[in-house]
C-alpha cells in the first residue's frame, strides 16, 4: 500500500472506478460458466426466485453495465468542477458498495459453491484491501469525516441489496415475453 501513498486523491479517487470496471468484467466473464452451479448446489436452499435470477442473465449483463457507468460517472463529477465534500463523499459511498460486495455475497457464495464465485477473486484481492485503504484515507485527508466514511459503509448493504433488486424487477420487466427472470 506505500505505493498508493505516492498517488493523489484524485487518481484514488478514479481507482475506484478502475477497480469496478475490473471487478465487474471477471463477474461478467465468468457467470454464465457458474450460473448453473449456483442453481444446482443452492437447489432446495436459497428461495426459488432467487435461483431463477440465475436462468436469464440479462438484467445481471445490465447491472454489470450499470455497475461499471455509475461509478465512473460519479468519479467524473467528483473530479472535475467544483470539489466538495459531497463529490467526495459519492466516490467513498461508491467504493463501500464494492467493499460490502466482497462480503454480500461474494465471499459466502464462493464458501457455497465450493471456493470460487464469480468475482470473488478481485473483489478479495482487489476490492477489499483498496476499499480499506481507500477509506482511511478518504478520512486522513479530510475528504470526508470519519462519520461520513461509517455512514457510507453503513448505507452501503441495504442500497446494494435494494440496488441489485430493483434492476432485476426493472430489467425482467423489459425483457420480451418468455424471457423474463421468473
Amino acid at each position: 500500500m506505500l505505493q498508493l501513498d505516492r498517488l493523489s486523491y484524485r487518481t484514488l479517487q478514479w481507482l475506484v472506478a478502475v477497480f469496478a470496471l475490473l471487478h465487474n468484467l471477471e463477474e461478467g466473464l465468468t457467470m454464465p460458466r457458474y450460473a448453473p452451479v449456483v442453481r444446482q448446489r443452492l437447489s432446495g436452499v436459497a428461495p426459488a426466485v432467487l435461483l431463477a435470477a440465475t436462468r436469464d442473465l440479462s438484467w445481471f449483463c445490465v447491472a454489470l453495465v450499470v455497475a461499471t457507468v455509475v461509478p465512473t460517472l460519479v468519479v467524473l463529477v467528483a473530479t472535475t468542477g467544483r470539489r466538495g465534500r459531497a463529490a467526495a463523499w459519492a466516490v467513498v459511498f461508491v467504493q463501500s458498495l464494492f467493499f460490502v460486495n466482497v462480503f454480500v455475497p461474494h465471499i459466502p457464495a464462493a464458501v457455497a459453491l465450493g471456493g470460487y464465485a464469480p468475482g470473488v477473486v478481485t473483489a478479495v484481492a482487489v476490492e477489499l484491501p483498496y476499499g480499506v485503504y481507500f477509506l482511511r484515507r478518504s478520512v486522513r485527508e479530510g475528504a470526508v469525516s470519519g462519520r461520513g466514511a461509517a455512514l457510507a459503509l453503513g448505507l452501503a448493504a441495504p442500497a446494494l441489496i435494494v440496488g441489485l433488486g430493483t434492476l432485476y424487477v426493472v430489467v425482467g420487466g423489459l425483457a420480451p415475453s418468455g424471457t423474463a427472470p421468473n
